[in-house]
Order: structure tokens, then sequence, then C-alpha cells
């Protein structure tokens, strides 16, 4: 008799905080641009249409301060809209030109797919996607964690205030965003250090998540490794 094991799919999503209102365009705020279009709006549809055909998934993804803010920011969601109106009307010129063949079907290719994500992004989220994740958080179906302020690795920290004061704030963060506690927390590079079990459980952290090697190699591996959940000294 076979039996049956876990498989839990955890994604982490992380930018750099990039803001530059001084500048009306500003490369580095693509980084922002081209991850909602490649990753996170495509992630939000994907999920949306699991719901629609009424698979219960159950998903884990990370959202970081930084990210989060920039969610939030309205230049930053005002510039992302510029920035697809920009690649439908380039696309569509490309579509329209004389090119044949291969070439022509992958640019009406994009030239669709962004037009889906303007009027996902729009019409359904009305430009909100912290919300539309947070809809799906509220039904269950996807578990939102938070991450450390800065995406400050911990244990390279020497100040403890400052450790605290990350995860701290990557709590409230969230809360302002989500109406809610994070159970989990993602530590930056999965980089974990004795002690930050005391820091985590202080701000009501239930859980995170480590690579196995960090298990393996550690001082005092566990005792049955990788294979069983992990039970820190705080809880």
């Amino acid at each position: 008799m076979n039996k049956k094991g876990f498989l839990s799919i955890v994604l982490h999503s992380h930018l750099p905080f990039v803001k530059h209102p001084e500048e009306e365009f500003f490369l580095e705020e693509n980084w922002l641009y081209e991850a909602i279009s490649e990753s996170y709006l495509p992630l939000y549809i994907a999920f949306t249409n699991l719901k629609e055909k009424g698979t219960k998934f159950q998903i884990t993804m990370s959202m970081t301060p930084p990210l989060v803010l920039m969610l939030q920011d309205n230049l930053l969601l005002k510039r992302f809209n510029r920035y697809l109106k920009n690649r439908i009307e380039l696309l569509k010129e490309e579509f329209s030109s004389t090119v044949k063949g291969e070439i022509k079907e992958l640019f009406k290719f994009y030239y669709d797919r962004y037009q889906d994500l303007y009027r996902v992004f729009n019409d359904e989220l009305k430009g909100d996607l912290i919300y539309g994740f947070g809809e799906l958080f509220n039904e269950g179906l996807l578990e939102l964690i938070t991450c450390s302020a800065t995406h400050e690795i911990l244990p390279l920290e020497i100040n403890e205030k400052i450790k605290e004061v990350q995860v701290y704030l990557g709590v409230e963060t969230f809360i302002k965003a989500f109406g809610r506690e994070p159970r989990g927390i993602w530590l930056a590079e999965c980089a974990y250090t004795q002690g930050i079990d005391r820091i985590l459980s202080k701000h009501g952290i239930k859980f995170t998540i480590l690579d196995t090697h960090g298990i393996l190699y550690a001082d005092m591996p566990p005792v049955y490794g990788v294979s069983a959940p992990i039970i820190s000294e705080s809880g």
C-alpha cells in the first residue's frame, strides 16, 4: 500500500524598493513592472483560474515589505499602467507590420497577452494586486507570509535590536496590507542561526522555511533530518 506524502509549494516574491518621482522614466523601476507583468499578475490569473474550476489549491507565497509597499504606491502603479500601454502599442505596430510567419504569430501572442494583463489589472483588480492576493488569502487558498523589513540576512546582523526591528516591521507592514498577522516568515536567503527563533516567536511567527543543507549540516542536526517538521526551542 502506497502511503500519501505531503508537498508544500512555497513561492518567494521580493524586489528591492525602487522609486524615483524626480525622473519621468527610471530604468530600474522596470524591474517592478516586468515582475508584475511576467510573474505576479500571471500568478494571480492562474490562481483565480484554479479557483473558478473548483480546484482547492493551497500554495504559500511570501511578499516582502519593499514589494508590498511598491504594489501600494500610486505613482508606481500609474507608471505600470503606462508600461503596459507602451508595450501594447509597440506590439500592435509590430503585429500590423509586414512581418510574416512565426514572428508575426509571436507578436500576436504577446499583444493578446498584454491586453489581457491590462484588462485584469484595471477591470478586475482596479489596480490593486494586494487586494487580489488578499482575497485568495482570506479564502484559504493562498497562505501569504512576510519577510524581514529590508530582506536583510539576519545572521549577519550583529545588532540584536536591528534584528528585532527587521522582524517587527515585516509583521507590521503585512498587517497593514492584509488586515491580519502572518503565521509564517521567509528568512532572507533562508539564513538562520540560534536565537532567531526567539525573535520570531515574540512577534507571533509560527513557522519559517530553511534550506536542506542548513538543516543537515547544523551543529545539532535534527534526528529526522528534513523528513519531519522541526520545532525550535521557542516553539
